[in-house]
């Protein structure tokens, strides 16, 4: 009788190397690229980013400074993420994109796709966000681009309908 000294390796993780779903569609004005990831707006205030590989520090760092403008101009913050072909990224970038998270105004991010190693780490570092201001950041992660879409625009009714009930 033969032993088996050990088992067959896992197959890989296709979610983390499959490429990206989503892209910019046909003629879409300031298409943004940060090494292998791009980023485009969608209006009224959308904010779409299809992440292909590692993402780095200075990468995130990049796009932070492009979209300042805009940011700070902003009532609230939407952003649809694709994570279908995004590595883990490295403990430095994870703290890039934790800190700072600028102004006290929601913002929403919607993720897509992604292995089950990618959406833990994703939720950790929103969770390590959030706790810098409370309530300001809404999260969750989908398997699919069209719930996705559906869920951001819920929570945009939600904070159109919060703002125009505020007292001035």
């Amino acid at each position: 009788m033969r032993r088996i000294s050990s088992l067959p390796p896992d197959p890989p993780d296709f979610a983390e190397t499959a490429g990206p779903t989503s892209r910019p569609p046909p003629g879409t004005p300031n298409v943004l690229r940060f090494g292998r990831h791009t980023m485009w707006f969608e209006p009224p205030d959308l904010y779409v980013i299809s992440l292909d590989g590692i993402l780095r520090a200075e990468e995130i760092l990049r796009m932070k400074e492009l979209t300042r403008d805009r940011y700070m101009q902003a009532s609230y913050v939407l952003n649809l993420i694709h994570l279908n072909s995004v590595g883990i990224p490295s403990p430095d970038t994870r703290k890039v994109a934790a800190s700072d998270p600028g102004r006290a105004i929601p913002q929403v991010f919607a993720f897509v796709g992604g292995s089950f190693a990618t959406r833990v780490v994703t939720s950790v570092v929103l969770r390590a966000a959030n706790l810098i201001r409370p309530g300001m950041m809404t999260f969750e992660l989908f398997d699919d681009e069209v719930e996705a879409r559906a869920w951001i625009a819920e929570r945009r009714r939600e904070i159109l309908e919060g703002s125009s009930s505020a007292p001035p």
